[in-house]
């Protein structure tokens, strides 16, 4: 369903005039093919009722949340990270006194359920980390600029570049290990 469906559902949004002269029948007019000219449409006894084109799905939880520090990849080619992906994670994590085993690490491109509130909402997460994922993606309503960490709610944010930018570019490391220092040490 679309946002402007949900927000103006059952309220008339503009009303048309009939033009001076005409003649109203109560019944909807449609153009007549061969003439050029409004012919009368039957009018339905019942109520036409809406049918959602938007597919019906089963609700899919998110992700059980084991540990306050959560971390939000976005790599669509596979599901976990490379290796180099992994030990510059695991490096960055160290540094902080952290490990892969006290964090959960999430890829957006394998979530079937991409809405976090509950998940924030459960007072679970105290650290998020996201690298290269936009918070709106998962409905979390929170701008953040990158490298620069907000404190929300009892959760840290923090919005980094996604890690193979990281990994390459000296400038991106500094900026992540300033902010990192500011949230965890």
């Amino acid at each position: 369903m679309s946002l402007y469906q949900i927000l103006y559902e059952n309220e008339i949004l503009f009303r048309m005039e009939e033009p001076a002269g005409s003649v109203t029948t109560g019944k909807p007019q449609e153009p007549d093919a061969d003439r050029g000219q409004v012919a009368a449409r039957p009018a339905t006894t019942a109520p036409q009722q809406r049918v959602s084109s938007a597919p019906v799905t089963p609700e899919v939880p998110f992700p059980e949340i084991k540990h306050p520090l959560l971390i939000l990849t976005d790599v669509a080619e596979r599901p976990d990270l490379s290796a180099s992906e992994t030990t510059l994670l695991t490096n960055i994590l160290k540094a902080v006194g952290r490990s892969k085993e006290m964090s959960d690490v999430i890829n957006y491109s394998y979530l079937q359920n991409k809405d976090a509130r509950l998940v924030l909402s459960g007072h679970k997460v105290s650290h998020l980390i996201s690298f290269g994922v936009p918070l709106i993606r998962l409905q979390i309503d929170v701008v953040l600029t990158p490298y620069i960490p907000k404190f929300i709610d009892g959760v840290w944010f923090l919005l980094a570049d996604p890690l193979p930018a990281i990994e390459s570019n000296k400038e991106n490391k500094r900026k992540l290990w300033e902010a990192l220092q500011r949230i965890f040490l």
